[in-house]
């Protein structure tokens, strides 16, 4: 499996699956929108279980990236 080194808005850091490219933009259009009612009740979506923050990319290392 592939995966794609990303970011949010805020500046956090994820490890996506490289195929849910789509859905990660989504989230991260609605969670934008979100910001954008600047409303103590505004629903903010909850984060995909799919990704996972990590603290800085320059911290990751691998055991074999050419694996398939």
């Amino acid at each position: 499996m592939r995966y794609r080194l990303t970011s949010d808005d805020d500046g956090h850091w994820f490890i996506i699956p490289a195929d849910k490219k789509l859905e990660w933009n989504q989230y991260i259009e609605n969670m934008a929108k979100a910001c954008d009612y600047r409303f103590e009740d505004a629903f903010y979506p909850e984060e995909p279980e799919w990704a996972k923050q990590i603290d800085q990319p320059y911290r990751l290392t691998f055991e074999n990236w050419r694996e398939e």
